[in-house]
């Protein structure tokens, strides 16, 4: 019967831990290091493309997931700035902080523009 007891004891412990939300937080910035404000973080899990935990950064450019222990894809999109990934793995049971997570400007391709202008040429008057 202890034994029994003390089974059911581990296994409650067990679901309980793996049950606890982690906070999976971090900065993002660009290559100058300024801070970018309301981008959007979206956790996935694994390679699967079903959104576990989603924010925005604030104005420091931080931001905070809840979320459980896994194998996750991290995905920073911010206006103006190229879409960045990062794998994370929770395989302890604490808070993680990513650190800075550095996303870099699109850089647009210039366009050579060429107009040509033409002049009407004036209708001949007769005198």
């Amino acid at each position: 019967m202890k034994n029994a007891l003390l089974i059911c004891i581990c296994i409650l412990s067990f679901t309980t831990i793996k049950a606890q939300k982690q906070i999976l937080g971090g900065t993002l910035r660009n290559e100058t290091g300024a801070a970018i404000e309301g981008a959007y973080m979206m956790l996935f899990m694994g390679d699967d493309t079903s959104v576990v935990a989603e924010t925005y950064t604030d104005a420091e450019g931080a931001f905070m997931l809840k979320t459980h222990q896994g194998h996750y894809m991290l995905k920073s999109v911010a206006k103006g700035y190229k879409t960045e990934f990062t794998h994370v793995v929770l395989n302890l049971p604490q808070d993680i902080n990513l650190g800075v997570i550095q996303i870099n400007a699109v850089k647009l391709a210039e366009k050579k523009r060429s107009c040509i202008f033409r002049r009407k040429k004036k209708a001949a008057t007769k005198k």
